[in-house]
């Protein structure tokens, strides 16, 4: 019988993980803030340019250009917008306002652990700023939402001027 041999983990591998695993919170805190999304392409862009500051290390040595490429956008570019969205939400004002959001259409979760919900779990809002934002909606708010028009949307200041989604009040202009 044959022995099986296990490809050793390189602890490249081990922060490429970290680092897609850090933007499951990414993406969370994306839900809860309001920022364009090429900032956060930005940030990945910024993310390569660390790049050029450890090119020759030899902890790169064994991966050709591409790969070392590739690994630094995620790795760096993940650290760098959850250091932006946390730092973001964390260091927001208390003081919050209510805005008005057009709601475009509404929409199911792409994953959904109850499949018999008839309710829609997504709305996609056209916020004040220009910017159109896919709003998920929790249980208790989303009653009654295929007749929604328009979202009371409760939003405070972020640190870096980026407004944090605090509370959703679904609205029927109709009635």
């Amino acid at each position: 019988m044959e022995k099986v041999r296990f490809k050793s983990v390189s602890t490249l591998d081990i922060l490429f993980f970290l680092a897609l695993l850090l933007n499951v919170f990414n993406h969370l805190l994306f839900e809860k803030t309001i920022v364009p999304v090429y900032i956060i392409g930005l940030l990945y862009v910024c993310g390569l340019l660390f790049y050029f500051a450890i090119k020759r290390k030899e902890f790169f040595s064994r991966i050709n250009v591409f790969e070392r490429l590739l690994y630094t956008m995620v790795i760096f570019g993940s650290m760098l917008s959850f250091c932006f969205l946390t730092l973001n939400y964390i260091f927001s004002k208390k003081e919050t306002h209510f805005t008005t959001c057009k709601v475009k259409c509404h929409s199911k979760r792409l994953w959904t652990v109850v499949k018999k919900v008839k309710e829609p779990s997504v709305v996609y809002a056209e916020l004040p700023e220009g910017l159109n934002k896919r709003i998920p909606v929790s249980k208790e708010e989303r009653m009654g939402l295929h007749h929604i028009d328009s979202l009371e949307v409760q939003l405070s200041p972020g640190a870096f001027g980026f407004s944090i989604i605090r509370r959703i009040i679904p609205r029927n202009e109709n009635t």
